[in-house]
């Protein structure tokens, strides 16, 4: 596979998650007429980014894997644990349990509803915790 063609389809699954992501801070800024935390939304970008990222690369054959991927992880929690610093407790809280599903999700994926409810579950607390100012 070119080199082009291969860097697209390594990334344009992440479209779907970061339109999702985007879409969910508007709505949720909008419904609950809260401002957006510029950390917490960073945060929230950085978790999508990374939680996707590692479960792309370990999904794919060996041979098809991409150190791309991995760099992509490794930037976004970076990204991700320097934007915690700005964020008050009970959002470090959420995120450690968010990190904690995240970690478990390969395992849920083997459980068609396990998989589906832990999904749902995690970007519903995901959307609603992180990117808004104040409490939820």
């Amino acid at each position: 596979m070119k080199p082009g063609l291969k860097f697209l389809c390594n990334t344009v699954w992440l479209a779907g998650p970061l339109a999702v992501c985007g879409s969910t801070m508007v709505l949720m800024a909008h419904a609950s007429t809260r401002p957006v935390s510029t950390p917490g939304a960073v945060l929230f970008v950085a978790g999508v980014v990374a939680t996707y990222a590692l479960d792309r690369w370990v999904d794919l054959p060996k041979v098809q894997r991409s150190p791309r991927l991995l760099y992509a992880t490794g930037l976004a929690m970076l990204v991700g644990a320097t934007a915690v610093l700005w964020l008050p407790g009970w959002k470090i809280s959420l995120t450690a349990a968010l990190g904690v599903v995240g970690l478990s999700y390969r395992q849920w994926k083997k459980w068609p509803l396990g998989k589906t409810f832990l999904v749902a579950g995690a970007w519903t607390a995901a959307g609603l915790g992180l990117p808004l100012e104040g409490t939820p």
